[in-house]
């Protein structure tokens, strides 16, 4: 057997090593509930990922393992694998061992996961290794380094309960053909490979060195809490982030916010865009609250007068164990004594030519969009729609004269579509027209 195999059949060799005594050096395994493989997280809600690490607390000399993880089936849906015993997506089981080996061309399989499933009691049952190509010997790595990546989907029936629990445990086997007790025998957990200076190098094995041979099992508990659904309306223009918030007081003051969720309320020109969108606040604890929902369209994270919001005076009450589902919040924008949107009335307001275009339908340039077609170009940045310039009078109070002296005035078109028009008139210091010029 040549040495550059031994990622192939180290798995294999992990079997066969039960019963040989482990090295002195401790290594230790732990688990860890993330939401994306990084970002540690306990209580989930259902439809969630939850991404568990399997961890070593030291990576030195460890070439191959062998266990057994043991999740609630009830509540987490498990990756698939394939007949081959590999990940059918890539991405839902990563790991610290490469899946396969490549070797004069050929590529073999290094891992063999499984998953079974008993009622509520799942179980994924792990192997690989992994070595220096160069050495011959396992990976210079020290410190601690996650093994494993395994993401879970949490079922969308899955009861809530504040306290389920993975179990990671030594593999047993118990195939008496391979010469196992029918009663089953534990395997070795992790093993290690002496590189091809060493004087056991080819000795099998005392080449694969046992780090642990057994432990106690392993576990890490976590929640899949209530949440609150519902749905968000709104028929008005207005964009941003929408803010979903459960308040524990009516008057739904920022101090009284418990949870928040951000969902991107968009808008188009050719329509109003979103009209609906589907809300969830998750890991909400027993209790009774209100709900209020606004769309931040200046972006500073705070309900303004004018943006279109909605305060849930109704009591929303979550119970241990049940999701609140069903809630509808209706969003609209506030008014100004004239009856127009406030945010179109302060638009209106914030330049004096378009403080008489009239209301959001008119079309004050006669181009054929309204008002409001027009704000929504200003704020989009999109082609279609001219800028809203109504009549302006332009005045230039000091005009010289008197030779040398001279006034030139510039008219500069910027619009690519549109044409400049207007009339030049020239007063006397008295106010009386002396002269006119079309503008064409």
């Amino acid at each position: 057997m040549k040495r550059n195999h031994l990622s192939l059949i180290l798995w294999i060799v992990i079997c066969l090593l039960f019963g040989l005594s482990s090295l002195a050096q401790a290594h230790m395994l732990s688990l860890v509930t993330t939401s994306n493989g990084v970002t540690a997280k306990s209580v989930f809600c259902k439809g969630d990922s939850l991404y568990l690490n399997i961890i070593v607390d030291d990576a030195t000399g460890i070439a191959g393992c062998a266990f057994t993880l043991t999740y609630p089936a009830n509540a987490l849906l498990a990756p698939q694998i394939s007949s081959e015993g590999l990940p059918v997506n890539s991405n839902d089981i990563t790991s610290f061992f490469g899946f396969t080996f490549l070797n004069s061309g050929t590529t073999y399989q290094t891992h063999r996961e499984n998953v079974t499933v008993y009622g509520d009691v799942g179980k994924i049952y792990f192997s690989g290794a992994s070595i220096n190509t160069t050495t011959g010997g396992a990976k210079s790595l020290t410190g601690s380094i996650v093994l494993f990546t395994v993401k879970f989907a949490v079922k969308s029936d899955a009861p809530l309960r504040s306290s389920y629990a993975f179990s990671l445990s030594p593999t047993t086997l118990n195939n008496t053909q391979a010469g196992y007790s029918a009663s089953g025998e534990p395997v070795p957990v992790l093993v290690g490979a002496l590189d091809k200076n060493n004087a056991n190098w080819s000795t099998l094995t005392a080449a694969y060195p046992v780090l642990l041979q057994t432990m106690n099992a392993v576990t890490k508990t976590f929640e899949v809490a209530s949440q609150i659904k519902g749905t968000v309306t709104y028929g008005g223009c207005q964009k941003g982030i929408l803010k979903v918030g459960v308040y524990n007081n009516a008057d739904l003051a920022s101090s009284h916010l418990v949870k928040e969720v951000n969902i991107t309320w968009a808008r188009t020109t050719a329509t109003w865009g979103d009209t609906i969108k589907d809300f969830f606040i998750g890991n909400v604890q027993s209790g009774q609250y209100y709900l209020g929902a606004y769309i931040d369209a200046n972006g500073n994270n705070q309900r303004d007068t004018e943006e279109a919001n909605c305060k849930q005076t109704a009591i929303v009450t979550v119970v241990s164990g049940a999701d609140s589902t069903g809630n509808a919040i209706a969003l609209s924008d506030p008014l100004y004594s004239n009856g127009e949107p406030l945010y179109y009335y302060n638009w209106k307001q914030s330049n004096p030519a378009w403080v008489n275009i009239g209301a959001m339908s008119a079309d004050a340039d006669g181009d054929g969009y309204s008002n409001i077609q027009e704000y929504l170009n200003r704020e989009n940045g999109l082609n279609g729609f001219s800028p809203i310039l109504p009549d302006v009078a332009l005045y230039f109070p000091h005009i010289a004269t008197s030779i040398p002296w001279q006034t030139e005035i510039a008219i500069i078109n910027t619009s690519s579509d549109q044409t400049v028009t207007g009339t030049l008139r020239a007063l006397s210091n008295e106010g009386q027209l002396i002269e006119t010029k079309d503008i064409t």
